[in-house]
């Protein structure tokens, strides 16, 4: 029996040996390419820059705050130690 539905080999067998076409040159990807590092490079240095200025703001913001917040739990240390009932037995 026949076959009714025969698979396509693909491509074709170039029994006669005829030239083929040639095929299509790659297009050039380093524009592309450098772009994108270029991008990538910029984005991860102001990545960097800003972190390095939150830094020193947060440094500086806890440079000045922290006396303050100590003066004020001494302060509050003092009052407590006052009015605390004395435990002398």
């Amino acid at each position: 029996m026949s076959i009714f539905n025969p698979q396509n080999p693909g491509e074709s067998q170039n029994f006669l040996n005829w030239s083929k076409a040639a095929t299509a040159p790659e297009a050039d990807k380093s524009a592309g390419i450098l772009l994108s590092t270029l991008g990538e490079g910029i984005a991860e240095g102001a990545d960097l820059a800003d972190k390095t200025v939150k830094g020193i703001i947060k440094d500086d913001l806890y440079s000045k705050i922290d006396p303050i917040r100590d003066r004020f739990t001494a302060q509050l240390d003092t009052i407590n130690q006052a009015t605390a009932p004395s435990s002398k037995f």
